[in-house]
């Protein structure tokens, strides 16, 4: 059971490119390519496709967002859309 102060996390893994010592989390849009993909990307940049292990703390969101595909504005208060949705 969690206290007050406590919140709770895991280990997740994220997919990075290091690059020359220096590593480059993958940008959202290519969040949808396959791994074969991202390490081919990789190669052509001179780096490598990793994982990074990280803890992910998970707190209550400040503002819900609308859960219509691909759009990540903010929603209507008390609904999971936004004024377009």
């Amino acid at each position: 059971m969690l206290t007050i102060n406590q919140e709770p996390s895991q280990i997740v893994e994220l997919p990075v490119i290091a690059v020359d010592g220096i590593v480059r989390l993958i940008d959202p849009d290519m969040a949808i390519l396959d791994e074969k993909t991202l390490k081919d990307i990789a190669f052509a940049m001179n780096g490598e496709f990793l994982y990074l292990k990280v803890r992910a703390t998970y707190t209550p969101v400040e503002q819900q967002l609308c859960t219509h595909k691909e759009c990540f504005r903010p929603a209507v208060t008390n609904t999971l859309v936004c004024g377009d949705h």
